[in-house]
């Protein structure tokens, strides 16, 4: 039915483009094709958004420059992409026309992979450590799983700490913290409370001698208060203390 609509539409169209050739009173008959194509369903009926993880979808509908019963062929649907683009979460945004009646829009949020704190306040950074937003106190509900990044020039390292945490996303998805030391190395904390200590060299290899020593101690267990990794082939653990009742 829509694509008898539409070569219904293509051949009107074309037969009153040779009409404005020859009668001087063109805008009237383009004026009614264009009431006519409205009456037969070329209007704004649906607008379609992708599924979105940090922005909302009605939010974004509500920034379009036009809306439900719009007449199709007049969109300006430039505006409306810079309009969405302008948003700070938006890497890209695309939109189209699928006639008869609905407009698709297509967002690429940008990801971010980290909470850095800095200075009291906690910011959204990318995989390059890139800030993406500063997060309001409400906007900090959505990062409740996200590892939090601190130290001075932490935000400079962020590739070189996704490239060794990144090597086992099981492990990874217990880290709760990512402390830059002393401008120059990490220190790794997990939910449990154990902290990984990584040298300044070669922190991907300490860290998979982690991996490779987890498989068989479970440091995650809970009786493991730190390993030490920071001299090379040697390991130093602290185990934490029974308490006085023994429990």
């Amino acid at each position: 039915m829509k694509l008898i609509k539409f070569c219904n539409f293509f051949i009107l169209t074309c037969f009153i483009g040779l009409l404005s050739l020859l009668i001087p009173n063109y805008n009237f008959l383009k004026n009614e094709l264009h009431d006519l194509l409205y009456k037969e369903g070329f209007k704004v009926e649906e607008i379609h958004i992708n599924e979105l993880e940090f922005l909302q979808v009605e939010e974004q509908i509500g920034k379009l420059t036009f809306g439900q019963g719009d007449y199709i062929f007049a969109l300006e649907l430039k505006e409306s992409q810079q309009i969405l683009e302008d948003n700070f979460w938006v890497e890209a945004a695309q939109l189209k026309i699928i006639y008869p009646n609905i407009v698709a829009v297509t967002l690429k949020e940008k990801q971010p992979k980290f909470l850095w704190y800095q200075d009291g306040q906690y910011h959204a950074i990318d995989a390059l450590g890139k800030i993406i937003k500063t997060l309001t106190i409400a906007e900090l509900e959505l990062f409740a799983n996200f590892i939090v990044v601190s130290g001075a020039l932490a935000q400079q390292y962020i590739p070189n700490l996704l490239s060794f945490i990144a090597s086992d996303a099981r492990l990874k998805s217990y880290i709760s913290e990512a402390r830059f030391i002393g401008e120059r190395r990490w220190d790794i904390l997990f939910v449990n409370g154990l902290l990984v200590k990584l040298p300044q060299q070669n922190p991907q290899a300490a860290w998979a001698k982690f991996i490779e020593l987890n498989e068989t101690n479970n440091f995650l267990n809970n009786q493991f208060k730190s390993v030490d990794l920071r001299v090379e082939d040697k390991l130093f653990i602290e185990v934490v203390e029974p308490s006085p009742t023994g429990h």
